[in-house]
This record gives structure tokens, sequence and C-alpha cells, in this order.
């Protein structure tokens, strides 16, 4: 989704999501030089439709981008800021949504992909930068 751990200094490439209360749904990727066209689009289609919580790996992560990017381009939804956030990486690492102390690893999303759908990372992180800055659209997409 994007390029440097701090919002601040990097930029939303692409937003990747899937209607989960819906078993027709595809994965919709939306991708753009233009974030905040992006994060607008992104934000109409959530707050039009009928979402009560985000779940991913990592989704903190990806909360705090969107929130942050929301603070940027001074755009507010009250939506975003109620939804509630499951973080598949945190369960895992814990077995629960509570917290558990354990000493052991808790794999990586390349791992858990691999090991839960049978494919892992698209291609490395460095990879999906130089698509993006070279206009391969597309290959972002896949990422």
């Amino acid at each position: 989704m994007l390029f440097r751990s701090d919002p601040a200094k990097g930029r939303l490439a692409s937003i990747a999501f899937v209607d989960m209360s819906d078993k027709e749904a595809e994965i919709k990727v939306l991708v753009s030089k233009d974030e905040e066209a992006m994060l607008e689009e992104f934000l109409d289609i959530f707050e039009r439709g009928n979402f009560n919580q985000i779940m991913g790996y990592n989704t903190g992560f990806d909360y705090r981008w969107i929130f942050v990017k929301m603070m940027l381009f001074r755009r507010k939804s009250k939506k975003w800021a109620e939804v509630k956030v499951r973080d598949l990486m945190m369960i895992i690492k814990q077995v629960k949504e509570e917290y558990l102390f354990n000493f052991n690893e808790s794999g990586s999303l390349d791992k858990w992909g691999k090991a839960l759908l049978g494919k892992g990372k698209y291609s490395p992180q460095k990879e999906e930068l130089q698509a993006f800055i070279n206009g391969d659209l597309e290959f972002v997409r896949a990422f």
C-alpha cells in the first residue's frame, strides 16, 4: 500500500480492499499518482458501504497511514474514525484478541499468505516502489 513507514514522509501508492460481507465481491484496487484523489475515492466508497470494521494483516499500520493522510488533506470521516479495527497479525501473535505473552515466532505476511492462501507476497516492496516510480501501475495493482 505504501513506501515508507512514516506517512508524513511517504505517500500512498495504492489501496486494496474487499467487502467480506459479500461472497461475490471481488478485490478492488485503487492506484493513482494523485494520492489525494485516490484517498477521496476510497473514503467515498467506504462511507457509502455497510462497513463497521476493517480487518487485515498489520491493519494498524494501514489505518494509521490513511488517518494521517486524511489529516494532511483535511478530509473528515466520522465513519472511519469510529470503525472497529481487527489486525490479524496481532491476533496471530496473541492467538486471541486479548493480550497473551509467548516466545514463539509469529511469522510474516508472506509466510501466513502461503500457509493459508497458497500464495505469498507478489514481490519485494522495493520492486513495487520502482514500478510505481516508473509508472507501471499494473504491477502496483498486482502487488
